[in-house]
C-alpha cells in the first residue's frame, strides 16, 4: 500500500502525538517550542517519569490539542515525511509491547506439566483402529506418514533395497540365541522389480545392530543416551558389567542371485543347518514355476568370509589347473512345467521330513515334493476339480509327517494325508471371505492350535481337536482390512504377530486376561479407564507401514519382528519383549 493512500484514510482524524505542520518554517519552529514546553509541564503535573503506553500517550497529545491554535491534517501532498514515520514508529513500539504481555506461549503455560513449559510439543498418538481406513490418508490423497517414538522400541531399524521384497524368510545362523547387544541376523528376500528379468533372490547380512531406546534425534548426542546404559537395560541381569558400548550404525553386507519373475512366496528349509553344509531356499516365481536353490555358499560368503574365501581359493585354482572340481550352482530343482500350470503363493517346507515341501496354485493344484537318491524331486498330487479354488497358504502340521492343511480362497480350510491325496480328509468353513494366510503352532503343548487370517480383516483362532464343530476358539476383531500375515511366536506359543494391509503390525498374547482391581492398582482409576479402549491381549502396535505384505519373529532373537512393505523391511524389537517371552 502506498503512503500517500494511507495518509488520506486518516483524513479527518485527530492524529495523537502527532506536530503540526505550517507553510512558514519560522513559525513552525516556535510552534514546536511552545508545544514541548507544553508536554513537558503536562509530564510534571502528571508526575510521569516514563510514559511507555498508548494510553498515556493518547492523554497527553489530548492535553496539547486543548490549546488555542489549531493543528493541519496531514495530506498526501504534504513533503517531509521522517515525522511521520517517527509517530509510525513509536505507535508500532507500544502495539507490539501489548502483544508481548499477553502472548500465547504463556497461555499455553497455565496449569500445564513441566514438559509443556519446557516447550515440548504436544504429541498425538495415531489409533488406526479408531480413525479407520479412510483416515490414514493426509490431504490430497497421499498415505499419511507416522513418526515413531524410540521409547516405544528396544531396537528398530529400517532397510531399504532397490526393488520392493514383499516375501522374506529369516535363516538360521551357526550361533545360539543371542543374549547381548550389538546383534545380527540373516535374511533372504525376493524382488519385485519392474522387470521379470531384473529380480533376484538378495541374501542380507545385518550386522552391528544396537540397541535404539535412547537414541534422540540429535547428532550430538552424548554416549549415555545409546545403548549400554546398565540401570534401563534389557538384557540379562547376568550381563557383565564391563560390558563394551556400541552406539554405532547397523551395516548391512548383501549377496545375489538372479532370479527369473517376482517371487511371490519365499520359505526356507526348517532343517537347514549351517553344519550341514547345505541351505534351501524355495522360491514361488509369478513365471509359473517353483525354484529350489541352496544359499549356503552365500551365507558363508557373508558371515564367515575368511574360511569361504580360502575354499573358494582352492576351487579356482584347481579350475585353473583343469581338473574337476567346479563351482556349485544356487539352483538346485526347478518344478517341471507339466506339474504347475499357472502362478501360486501357497509353500511350505515339512518341519518333520527332511527336504520335502509342497506348493499350491492359483487353480487350486497341491504338490507334494520329495527328493530322491539319484538326486531328483518326484510328486504327489492332488486331484483337481475344475473350478477349483486358488490355493493360497500351505501349513504343515508340526507333529505328523503326512499331514498338512490349505486356506483356499473362498474361505475354506482343508486338511490332507499326504499318502492318500485323491480329496481332503476334512474341510470347514473359515470365514465368508478370502482366507489369505495361516500358521500351525509350532510348539508341540499347543500343536492343536490353528490361526487364519481372511480378507475381511478377521482373525480366528481354532483348536484342531474340535474341528467339527466348525467355530473357532477365539475371534480377534481388530484390524480393519485384510490381513497379510499371521505367526505365533517361537517363544512363547500363546503370543501371536498380525500384520494388515492397514499398516499395523500388531502383537497378541492370547493367555492375558484382563483384572480390573488389578490394573487399578498398577496404573490408577483415570489410566486404567483409558486402557479399556483397547482389546484386553493387545501388547504392541508397529504403525505406518505401506501395503505390509509378511511378518516374521526371529527364531534366534526373542522378541524381534521383522516385517515387509513397499517400503522396505522394518525390524523391531518392542520395548516390553520380555513380556511377550514370558
Amino acid at each position: 500500500m502506498k503512503r500517500g493512500g494511507k495518509r488520506s484514510s486518516r483524513d479527518g482524524e485527530a492524529v495523537p502525538g502527532a506536530r503540526a505542520r505550517t507553510k512558514d518554517v519560522a513559525e513552525m519552529q516556535k510552534e514546536e517550542e511552545r508545544r514541548q514546553r507544553e508536554l513537558d509541564e503536562a509530564k510534571r503535573q502528571a508526575e510521569l517519569e516514563d510514559d511507555e503506553s498508548w494510553e498515556d500517550d493518547e492523554s497527553g497529545a489530548e492535553a496539547i490539542e486543548s490549546g488555542d491554535d489549531e493543528e493541519e491534517i496531514i495530506d498526501a501532498s504534504d513533503e517531509g515525511d521522517d515525522e511521520y514515520a517517527e509517530f509510525q514508529k513509536e505507535s508500532l513500539a507500544h502495539i507490539s509491547n501489548g502483544i508481548k504481555s499477553i502472548s500465547f506461549k504463556e497461555l499455553d503455560q497455565v496449569g500445564a506439566d513441566d514438559d509443556e513449559a519446557s516447550g515440548a510439543a504436544a504429541v498425538l498418538v495415531w489409533r488406526g483402529d479408531i480413525e479407520g481406513a479412510a483416515a490414514d490418508e493426509a490431504e490430497g490423497g497421499e498415505p499419511m506418514k507416522l513418526e515413531f517414538s524410540n521409547r516405544a522400541y528396544d531396537a528398530f531399524f529400517q532397510l531399504r533395497t532397490e526393488y520392493p521384497c514383499l516375501s522374506f524368510e529369516i535363516v538360521k545362523d551357526n550361533k545360539d540365541n543371542y543374549t547381548q547387544y550389538p546383534l545380527s541376523m540373516v535374511l533372504v528376500c525376493g524382488t519385485q522389480a519392474d522387470e521379470q528379468a531384473r529380480n533376484e533372490l538378495l541374501v542380507l547380512y545385518v550386522t552391528n545392530m544396537c540397541r535404539t531406546k535412547y537414541d534422540v534425534a540429535s547428532d550430538n548426542d552424548s554416549e549415555e543416551d545409546y545403548i549400554g546404559d546398565e540401570d534401563d537395560s534389557e538384557e540379562d541381569e547376568n550381563d557383565e558389567a564391563g560390558e563394551d558400548v556400541n552406539d554405532g550404525e547397523p551395516v548391512v553386507h548383501h549377496r545375489s542371485i538372479k532370479h527369473y519373475g517376482t517371487a511371490n512366496r519365499v520359505r526356507c528349509c526348517p532343517q537347514n543347518n549351517p553344519a550341514s553344509g547345505s541351505q534351501l531356499v524355495a522360491v514361488w516365481s509369478d513365471a509359473g514355476h517353483v525354484q529350489v536353490f541352496d544359499i549356503e555358499s552365500e551365507v558363508r560368503a557373508l558371515t564367515d568370509f575368511s574360511n569361504w574365501s580360502k575354499e573358494q581359493a582352492q576351487v579356482w585354482k584347481q579350475q585353473s589347473t583343469g581338473g574337476q572340481s567346479k563351482k556349485a550352482q544356487p539352483l538346485k530343482f526347478c518344478t517341471p512345467s507339466t506339474s504347475h500350470k499357472t502362478e501360486g503363493y501357497g509353500l511350505d517346507w515339512s518341519p518333520v521330513q527332511a527336504n520335502v515341501f509342497a506348493s499350491g496354485d492359483c487353480a487350486g493344484s497341491l504338490f507334494v515334493w520329495q527328493p530322491t537318491d539319484d538326486g531328483r524331486w518326484k510328486s504327489a498330487s492332488s486331484s483337481t476339480a475344475l473350478g477349483a479354488m486358488s490355493i493360497e497358504e500351505i501349513q504343515w502340521s508340526p507333529t505328523q509327517a503326512d499331514v498338512l492343511i490349505t486356506a483356499r480362497s473362498g474361505g475354506v480350510v482343508e486338511v490332507w494325508d499326504t499318502r492318500d491325496m485323491r480329496d481332503c480328509k476334512i474341510s470347514f468353513q473359515a470365514d465368508p471371505s478370502d482366507i489369505n494366510v495361516a500358521d500351525w503352532n509350532r510348539a508341540r503343548q499347543a500343536s492343536h492350535l490353528l490361526v487364519t487370517g481372511a480378507d475381511s480383516g478377521a482373525v480366528a483362532v481354532w483348536d484342531l481337536r474340535r474341528i467339527a464343530a466348525s467355530e473357532p476358539i477365539q475371534r480377534i476383531a481388530f484390524h480393519k482390512k485384510a490381513i497379510t500375515s499371521v505367526e505365533f511366536a517361537p517363544h512363547n506359543e500363546s503370543v501371536l504377530s498380525i500384520l494388515s494391509d492397514d499398516g499395523r503390525c500388531t502383537l497378541w498374547d492370547l493367555s492375558l486376561e484382563r483384572d480390573v482391581d488389578e490394573e487399578q492398582q498398577a496404573v490408577g482409576e483415570l489410566f486404567s479407564g483409558r486402557l479399556r479402549e483397547y482389546p484386553d491381549q493387545l501388547m504392541f502396535q508397529h504403525q505406518g507401514l505401506m501395503h505390509p505384505k509378511e511378518a516374521h519373529w526371529h527364531m534366534q532373537i526373542p522378541g524381534m519382528v521383522v516385517t515387509t512393505d513397499y517400503e522396505g523391511l522394518n525390524l523391531f524389537r518392542p520395548m516390553n519383549w520380555k513380556s511377550l517371552m514370558r
